[in-house]
């Protein structure tokens, strides 16, 4: 069943048998009594469980990411604030990646800004400066805003930023390939020296190539009161498992 103001909208990204036009939560009023509570005071365990073996088969379209995302989420405190951006690796994590309290996944779902995580984890940790923060972003996502870590070390702003270093837009090049064969436009891009663009800006700056390494650069990155870029190459994955 699909509320939406909108019935332009039905079936439009899932699915539906019925649709109801109506704002949704005067609608809801409506529905839940006529439901009857059904369900309630059952078990949810193991509804969870089948949503939960569904994510992570989800996420095997990206194999090559599972080992770093398990790698973050070993080092970052369970209050620990990860912040995704538009990129193939935080695709995978939005299926893998527990968060084990309210509002420390952030993620654009849906609206494709590139760009978003930066800013929006220089933000989280300055509203919060006791918990850590980590941002996942692409080497184009990056580059949308890669001027706010001049702020992040005005301010002293001690956060991870992982950059995934695929030398293009992943995600629009894997599309392009989908619909278009071998044929592509302005989805490959000249990236600089991440590491030495952070250092020249004042922030610290490494590379890592395996997930012990970015477990560690992590670690030491929460532990400074200045940004941290840690850049990790990674393929462009063109071809994924449906």
């Amino acid at each position: 069943v699909h509320i939406d103001v909108d019935p332009a909208n039905f079936g439009r990204n899932a699915p539906c048998r019925v649709g109801v036009t109506g704002d949704a939560a005067a609608a809801l009023r409506v529905l839940l009594p006529r439901i009857g509570g059904a369900g309630a005071g059952q078990d949810p365990a193991p509804e969870v469980a089948v949503v939960r073996e569904r994510a992570h088969r989800e996420s095997e379209r990206y194999p090559f990411f599972a080992p770093y995302i398990e790698a973050i989420r070993e080092v970052v405190a369970p209050s620990g604030i990860f912040v995704g951006d538009m990129t193939q690796m935080v695709y995978t994590a939005t299926a893998t990646y527990p968060a084990l309290a309210p509002r420390t996944f952030l993620f654009p779902a849906g609206f494709g800004t590139l760009g978003f995580a930066l800013p929006v984890a220089i933000g989280a940790k300055v509203a919060d400066p006791r918990r850590d923060v980590v941002a996942v972003l692409g080497d184009g996502g990056m580059l949308f805003n890669i001027q706010e870590l001049v702020t992040a070390c005005d301010e002293k702003v001690g956060l991870a930023v992982i950059v995934v270093n695929n030398g293009g837009y992943g995600e629009i090049k894997r599309a392009q390939k989908q619909r278009f064969g071998d044929r592509y436009v302005g989805a490959d891009l000249h990236t600089p020296d991440f590491v030495a663009l952070a250092r020249g800006v004042g922030a610290e700056g490494v590379r890592v190539e395996e997930p012990r390494e970015l477990g560690a650069a992590v670690r030491a990155a929460l532990g400074r009161n200045r940004p941290t870029v840690i850049e990790l190459p990674a393929p462009m994955i063109l071809d994924v498992a449906r």
